[in-house]
């Protein structure tokens, strides 16, 4: 064989050997890359989760928030003291009987803020009523503010017992309470010396009831009884000669005085008149008697009228008579 053909097939041969040396590598680091058993898997639903669980948890959370094993986030300083957020600018609170709250609300300038409590509003105290609107019915309360930058406290006490404090402050603008709700507990125990002053106030109550309606009874019945008795030794027969300038109406006597009423705007003198010598030559002495006024009009002469005599009541030149029935005047 030649020396030329020789040669020839010696570079022929090393080109086929590097070749072969520079694809080996590449196609060695391919197959560690990707090997079968590292191959990454999708995630899959946590231990006692089936997979529709999980698959409708996945479309809630798309991004496998849920499915991780850190501990939850702690209680903000609100859900420590029972406050929990249910949207913007509504607040709602647990109610616990056994402890004395005071709960901050922020108010707004031309917005209302409506709180709402376990039970009927029996009444509330604002302590400025001047820079504060207050409304309340069954178991809300609304709260204005006139102006801002006002603070001022709030305390509503409910129809079994419970007092609901709350502080407010008001501003021109920013976030503010729209509603805030007081759920009441699932068990409700009043204060017991609550309880024990609402029962003996209901007990309190009943007896003074009682009371008012057994002196009622006996008050008709001692009126019953006078009138009986009044009745039966009451004299009205009288007979009365009227003038202009006063009226007299109502004259009887119970045995002991005499009474009867004036009607005008002045008041007469009142004299008794005794009738001497014999019809028809007689004439009426006058003479002054005891007497009284009282509410105004009301006579009361300590007198009884006997044969032969009359009552005479002058006013100026006026005068008015009253004498028994059958007696002459």
């Amino acid at each position: 064989m030649r020396p030329d053909r020789i040669l020839a097939f010696f570079f022929i041969l090393l080109a086929f050997s590097l070749i072969g040396f520079a694809q080996a590598p590449n196609e060695g680091h391919k197959t560690e890359d990707f090997p079968s058993s590292e191959m990454p898997t999708p995630p899959g639903p946590p231990d006692g989760m089936s997979m529709q669980e999980w698959n409708r948890t996945a479309v809630k959370d798309p991004k496998g928030l849920l499915a991780s094993s850190e501990a939850p986030p702690k209680p903000t300083a609100e859900e420590k003291r029972g406050v929990y957020s249910e949207g913007p600018g509504v607040e709602s609170v647990q109610d616990d009987p056994t402890v004395v709250r005071v709960y901050p609300l922020q108010t707004l300038v031309n917005h209302a803020t409506l709180i709402q409590v376990p039970g009927t509003v029996s009444k509330a105290w604002c302590g400025d009523l001047q820079g504060w609107t207050l409304e309340g019915e069954a178991n809300y309360v609304s709260v204005k503010p006139l102006a801002a930058d006002l603070s001022t406290n709030l305390h509503v006490l409910t129809a079994d017992g419970r007092m609901e404090n709350f502080r407010l402050t008001s501003a021109a603008s920013g976030a503010y309470t729209d509603v805030f709700q007081v759920k009441a507990p699932a068990v409700y125990q009043p204060n017991p010396s609550q309880a024990l002053e609402g029962q003996e106030a209901k007990l309190r109550k009943q007896l003074d009831a009682e009371y008012a309606k057994k002196l009622q009874d006996e008050v008709s019945q001692a009126r019953q009884e006078w009138i009986r008795q009044y009745a039966g030794r009451t004299f009205f027969d009288y007979a009365i000669e009227q003038g202009r300038s006063f009226r007299v109406e109502g004259v009887f006597n119970d045995e002991s005085f005499t009474y009867f009423r004036v009607r005008g705007d002045e008041k007469p003198t009142l004299f008794l008149e005794t009738r001497q010598g014999h019809f028809p030559f007689y004439r009426w002495v006058r003479e002054l008697v005891n007497f009284n006024v009282t509410g105004g009009d009301f006579y009361r002469v300590q007198k009884l009228l006997e044969p032969g005599q009359r009552f005479a009541l002058k006013l100026r030149k006026e005068e008015v008579t009253i004498t028994r029935k059958g007696d002459p005047r």
